[in-house]
């Protein structure tokens, strides 16, 4: 079975995801890493593709609320305060509607109320892969508890999930969120040097892709801050590494025109 990647311009780009399968997706915050994540997961769903998408960060309800009011062009401000007007919460009612409307045996969504260890997540994908589950997006990697040594600990996640996606003969996309970068690297990508701290994550994987966008205060342009890059570094697959151009819309995601390859 192949998955998408959510939009045909990424999946021209750097092939659909396939059997077997360590896909690594990391960003700094502010990169609507949920939305991007969840996103991923309904295109799948819509295409009848089963995925378990396991959020650690944040409960079923509070995402698929949040990700609505996206939708709406609701803050969470606003949404407190009452400050919108019917139309707004209408559309915020449908899409929540819609969200809510998805299959489970399609989309699966699990969550924790506290952060697991690698042991809990190896079950949960064992659970789901006995209800014909193939794909697993984990959301992310620096809420699974191992060890106090954080070198340590995502070289032993990134290696179980390596053993146990050729075991079972799936494909598992692991979330990783990156430490605040200093003030001279925060508005530009960072490359595979962002894991200098473990580079076995890296070694591990099949796929490493960098997601970035502009964050400079200085920059005023709504339409610039839409953008999104997609910057894939390895590909052990593939060998098909290049940058995708996506723009990021009211909690959707939408071609761009513009791809480049290196």
């Amino acid at each position: 079975m192949k998955f998408t990647r959510w939009l045909q311009c990424i999946d021209e780009k750097f092939w659909m995801i396939e059997e077997q399968e360590l896909i690594i997706f990391w960003w700094f915050s502010w990169i609507w890493k949920t939305e991007f994540a969840y996103f991923l997961a309904r295109q799948n769903a819509l295409k009848n593709n089963p995925i378990c998408y396991i959020n650690l960060e944040l409960l079923e309800n509070v995402m698929l609320s949040r990700t609505a009011k996206k939708k709406a062009n609701i803050t969470k401000y606003d949404f407190q305060v009452w400050n919108y007007n019917d139309l707004q919460y209408k559309l915020y009612e449908k899409h929540l509607n819609i969200l809510n409307s998805f299959d489970p045996l399609l989309l699966n969504i699990t969550s924790f109320n506290e952060n697991p260890d690698i042991w809990k997540i190896e079950k949960t994908i064992r659970l789901g892969y006995d209800k014909w589950f193939r794909l697993f997006i984990i959301d992310n990697l620096g809420c699974i508890g191992w060890s106090d040594n954080e070198n340590v600990r995502f070289e032993n996640i990134s290696r179980s999930l390596q053993i146990l996606k050729n075991s079972m003969r799936i494909s598992i996309i692991l979330v990783h969120h990156l430490r605040k970068p200093s003030d001279n690297k925060k508005f530009y990508p960072w490359g595979v040097g962002a894991f200098r701290w473990s580079q076995k994550v890296i070694d591990n994987s099949t796929q490493v892709v960098e997601i970035w966008r502009d964050l400079d205060p200085e920059n005023t342009d709504d339409e610039i801050k839409k953008e999104v890059k997609l910057m894939q570094y390895k590909d052990t697959i593939g060998w098909n590494n290049g940058i995708s151009n996506i723009i990021f819309d009211k909690g959707e995601y939408l071609e761009a025109i513009e791809d480049t390859y290196f």
